[in-house]
């Protein structure tokens, strides 16, 4: 016979995570690697208050940084924008975000795409690469390492019902 014991309160509810899994195959440097959504939607903003300027002398960078964030291209084939680098370092500075280069809006792009369920080897057409290694390394989380810590711990949470019922 089957003998059940009551459990008085969840085993999980003083449960950690350890962080190295969460951290497993993503090394610090990772999280500079693209654009967060919140640093995006910062960016944006700056862009769009200075194409409502009238003076302002860098429009064709501006229009460049946001059809880059559709097309992903290399710095290469913008090739009319030699300081558009300059102006993209200038923008995440007055939206308050980290700077990073053109090639992490093409990491962005390739990582949205992804994120969207776009699959693998069409991501790899679309991005102009021959091996899809290479666009593998082209893809990353847009979600910051605490708040994937934060997701994991509340499914886990969330869960406890559906574990104990299988008891």
């Amino acid at each position: 016979m089957n003998r059940l014991e009551i459990i008085p309160c969840s085993p999980l509810s003083k449960a950690t995570l350890n962080r190295k899994i969460l951290d497993k195959g993503i090394s610090e440097s990772d999280e500079d690697r693209v654009y967060f959504h919140d640093e995006q939607d910062k960016l944006f903003e700056v862009i769009t208050k200075h194409l409502a300027e009238d003076d302002y002398e860098k429009k064709a960078d501006l229009y460049a940084i946001l059809l880059d964030f559709v097309l992903g291209l290399r710095i290469s084939e913008l090739v009319a924008l030699k300081y558009s680098d300059n102006t993209l370092r200038d923008l995440c500075d007055e939206a308050g975000i980290p700077q990073k280069s053109f090639h992490d809006i093409r990491r962005t792009v390739a990582s949205e795409l992804h994120e969207q369920g776009m699959v693998l080897e069409d991501i790899r057409v679309f991005m102009g690469h021959k091996d899809i290694v290479t666009t593998q390394g082209y893809i990353y989380s847009r979600t910051r390492r605490t708040d994937r810590a934060i997701a994991i711990h509340k499914a886990i949470k969330g869960n406890e019902a559906n574990i104990f019922k299988a008891s």
